[in-house]
């Protein structure tokens, strides 16, 4: 008899039949858990048979006396082939050989008796079966009675039989009782299961104490998992409701609106691929946005931002389910529960689970997929067709959302199947002779391309030309035509010019330093080689998120937006965390049996759960110990790059107004957030009109109120808290650092200047420039604006006074650096222009008038050759101003080559 091998008598009170239970691959269980075990298969079967356990004598290490084993081993041989019972534990590592080797000792004769399945699935819950089977001699050698069985055969044997299997973690085979009955149950009956097997059993079997400590940590794991799960649900839902607009959310409704015009004109209406501003919106199908504005639509919800943010929460929530579900199926409960808690109490992933409609549920689709790509191989070499679909379904879902996705979730379902195909040695399979075998991988090749298809379907710009379309946007994958300025390392530079490590550097800074310290434990735990759990799944969660962010390194060139683009990595880094914390208390004894176990990451994360209950719904501005919180971030990194602060802002000018001035007062309100103003103040008085504008160019337009977060404000002015404070009403503030800037225009000389401007009165501009700056001394755009006026009439000496003054609230006012080359270069100071407008084409390269510039110092030099160059980068860039073909002429002339000198003379005419 194998070691693993445990027989427990089972003992009716009410007839003469015994009943007994086989242990196979349960050497690591105690009595307790046995008992525990046979009282929820008498749960199942509704009886009320009282028991007794009993070990085979070929255990070893029994506490149970030799001379009982001696005694009652032939009652139990005996019992057990007329009323077999088998319990088999399928997380044991020898379970297969010990049941192999059982079938070959013991040759049970089974009749064709009829049996009820029961069975363990991941979350503890006790199943079964909705119908009756046969335990007979052939089943048992065709499926278990050799030694190459594998977990696949098994369940597939008896798959048919399962509802809602999830995954099964030990199959009971059960004698079916006379009188008992196990017709399927109803509606109101499985919600009262649900509730109990997640709810009141775990409870309950935490507060036994006459379990084992181990058995009663469980209950609670398991108790405190479903709770959390529910509780997480709430949570997104609650952050939903409060959160503000998205600034990307307009351009996504306004895609989705054409999608939808495009296929109910059945592809007539072609506006859906016809490229709007420089982003070029139909490279991603974004199939989430689709769908919710068609199904909104019936409902006149389309442009519902709550219903909207609403769906994308509970999307979110299914990322971390499934998130939870992979760490169950990796390591139990605990690991569960320990990864549901990190996700949840990382404040960045859950602040864009509220709103991000684009990068949630790419991460949804991504987690799903590697999950059931998992479970797909689970019964290999069978085939789950459940999974098949799964794995369908999300690669589709993938596709749909961002091409980019598809093609990563692909990839790592490649690996994930390339690592089984090399544990079951299907390599050294013949593709003629053993074509069964390689049937799952067939289909994987075939659930590839029907996904493909299937998202094609729902993406207009692939579909009108698939292969075309679709090799175009990987190649542009990661070279966004959008640069925008974002605050990095305190400096103030575009997106197209961030550093290779912008993305890795964002993760280490704003996930809570909880989730790295368990990342560094997992990592000591594998190369100390205690990593124990399968490692064809870990090398999977490492791969899941590890291959985006080197690919980040070295192939993105357009990175902004912190690191939400790859938000799809972050489930894979919460599971391997979990992980970590999981290996550190199993190495400790008294603190794998405390509750302290679970305590310990909790402990971990209390920086992040401080920041959230202090700062909801503003989660996703987090940034974690190692910046000193978010308040130590501040204009070191960028704070509101998604403007959702809008929100809070506009209800308090709302209020304010209200109480200010009555119904029906015409007033402005000018912010660089004006389409999501719109959104909040509709319906609150039609007199309020809403106006755009740069927050550096605001003195140029009419206003009566300003509103800006402090996305595109410098970080210079950020820390130094330069603002116009004359104007001030009213700071939005988050941990102490002003978030939302609102103003009251109490002067409007600084715009009445820029009418004299307009029409070309310089001194009435000087008046009331000087009039403005009186009242606003800190305005680099004033300072600015009366230096340009004074170099426009070549009085570089008065203009130099001037730039010096707005350099002092702006040391990196672009205008005014500019304008300091210029005087530089009219004052024949080359040497001092040079690296300036150098500097100011490195910080934005489309400036084409600083190409020009830049070459007029070179021209002046005599450096023609060196001026044609950036009087062609000039061109190239769009300047095609006539004195700048004059010049290229010039050079020309001077470098002895008339025919160019005399083509270019022509084009400046």
């Amino acid at each position: 008899m194998a070691k693993s091998i445990k027989v427990v008598e089972q003992t009716k009170t009410t007839s003469q039949h015994t009943y007994n239970i086989l242990a196979i691959g349960a050497s690591a269980w105690s009595e307790q858990q046995l008992l525990d075990t046979i009282q929820s298969i008498k749960n199942i079967a509704k009886s009320s048979d009282t028991l007794k356990l009993i070990y085979d004598q070929a255990v070893e290490g029994s506490a149970i006396p030799k001379q009982q084993l001696m005694t009652s081993a032939q009652v139990v041989e005996e019992s057990f082939l007329q009323k077999p019972i088998l319990v088999i534990q399928l997380t044991h590592p020898d379970w297969q050989t010990d049941l192999a080797q059982w079938v070959k000792v013991k040759n049970p004769k089974t009749g064709p008796k009829a049996q009820v399945l029961a069975y363990i699935d991941p979350k503890g819950r006790y199943q079964s079966s909705q119908a009756s089977m046969t335990l007979s001699k052939e089943v048992i050698k065709n499926y278990f009675g050799h030694q190459g069985i594998t977990y696949g055969e098994m369940e597939q044997s008896i798959h048919p039989l399962i509802t809602n299997s999830d995954l099964v973690k030990e199959l009971i085979l059960i004698d079916r009782p006379d009188g008992i009955n196990f017709s399927k149950p109803g509606l109101t009956q499985r919600f009262s299961s649900f509730y109990n097997d997640h709810f009141l059993k775990p409870l309950s079997l935490y507060k036994n104490k006459a379990a084992l400590p181990e058995t009663r940590n469980q209950g609670l794991y398991r108790f405190l998992y479903s709770t959390l799960i529910a509780v997480g649900l709430i949570y997104a839902l609650i952050g939903a409701i409060n959160v503000g607009i998205s600034s990307d959310e307009n351009r996504y409704l306004g895609q989705a609106e054409k999608v939808y015009n495009f296929y109910k004109t059945f592809g007539a209406d072609t506006s859906v691929n016809v490229k709007s501003g420089v982003d070029p919106q139909y490279f991603n199908g974004q199939i989430f946005d689709n769908v919710i504005y068609t199904l909104g639509k019936p409902l006149g919800w389309e442009r519902n931002f709550t219903f909207r943010h609403i769906a994308v929460s509970v999307v979110g929530w299914l990322a971390i389910l499934f998130a939870g579900f992979i760490a169950l199926r990796m390591a139990g409960y605990r690991v569960a529960l320990i990864t549901t808690l990190l996700m949840l109490l990382s404040p960045i992933f859950m602040g864009n689970v509220f709103n991000n409609h684009r990068d949630i549920p790419l991460a949804t689709f991504t987690v799903i997929g590697v999950y059931s790509i998992v479970r797909y191989w689970d019964i290999y070499p069978k085939v789950s067709r459940k999974y098949l679909i799964y794995v369908t379904l999300a690669l589709a879902l993938s596709f749909a959302s961002r091409l980019a996705g598809g093609v990563l979730l692909m990839a790592l379902m490649g690996f994930y199947s390339l690592l089984m195909i090399l544990k079951t040695g299907m390599l050294h399979k013949s593709f003629i002779k053993d074509l069964q075998s390689l049937r799952p991988v067939w289909l994987l090749a075939l659930a590839v391309v029907v996904s493909y298809f299937i998202a094609l379907l729902f993406w207009p710009y692939g579909l009108v030309a698939p292969i075309k379309h679709s090799i175009e946007v990987i190649k542009s994958s990661g070279n966004h035509p959008v640069s925008l300025y974002q605050i990095f390392e305190s400096k103030y530079r575009l997106s197209s010019s961030m550093p290779d490590y912008y993305v890795i550097k964002y993760l280490l800074i704003t996930i809570p330093l909880a989730l790295w310290l368990g990342l560094a434990l997992l990592v000591y735990a594998i190369f100390s080689k205690k990593a124990l759990v399968e490692r064809s799944i870990l090398w999977l969660m490492l791969l899941a998120f590890g291959f985006p962010l080197i690919y980040s390194y070295f192939k993105l060139g357009n990175m902004y937006g912190s690191w939400r683009h790859f938000m799809f990595t972050f489930p894979f880094i919460a599971i391997t965390a979990g992980l970590g914390w999981h290996f550190l208390v199993q190495r400790i004894p008294r603190l794998n049996a405390s509750l302290w176990s679970i305590g310990i990451p909790l402990l971990a994360l209390i920086h992040p759960l401080q920041y959230v209950v202090r700062n909801h719904p503003f989660e996703y501005l987090y940034y974690n110990e190692i910046m000193g919180g978010t308040r130590g971030a501040y204009g070191k990194y960028e704070w509101d790059y998604s403007l959702n602060s809008t929100k809070q802002g506009a209800e308090w000018l709302k209020t304010y107004i209200r109480k200010n001035h009555p119904k029906g007062t015409k007033l402005v309100i000018a912010s660089n957030a004006s389409n999501e103003l719109t959104q909040y103040f509709k319906g609150f008085d039609d007199s309020i009109s809403m106006a755009y504008t740069r927050y550096y160019e605001r003195g140029s337009i009419l206003w009566d109120y300003a509103l800006f977060p402090n996305m595109y404000i410098h970080p210079y002015q950020l820390k130094n808290h330069i603002f116009p404070k004359a104007d001030s009403l009213h700071f939005i503030k988050l941990d102490g650092e002003p978030l939302v800037f609102l103003y009251k225009r109490t002067n409007r000389d600084d715009y009445e200047a820029m009418q004299a401007i307009t029409a070309n009165d310089a001194n009435g501009a000087v008046q009331k420039f000087n009039a403005f700056l009186r009242h606003n001394p800190r305005s680099e755009w004033g300072w600015f604006q009366l230096a340009y006026i004074y170099a426009q009439s070549n009085n570089w000496s008065q203009a130099q006074i001037y730039v010096t003054e707005s350099f002092k609230h702006h040391p990196e006012f672009l205008p005014s650096r500019a304008l300091q080359g210029l005087i530089y270069l009219n004052t024949n100071k080359l040497k001092e222009a040079q690296p300036i407008f150098a500097k100011l084409i490195e910080d934005k390269y489309d400036l084409n008038n600083c190409y020009k510039w830049y070459g007029m110092t070179f021209e002046s030099e005599k450096n023609y050759k060196k001026a044609l160059e950036q009087y062609g980068f000039a061109l190239g860039n769009g300047n095609n101003q006539k004195d700048t073909y004059a010049k290229i002429a010039f050079c020309f002339r001077q470098l002895g080559d008339q025919t160019q000198a005399a083509k270019y003379e022509a084009m400046s005419k």
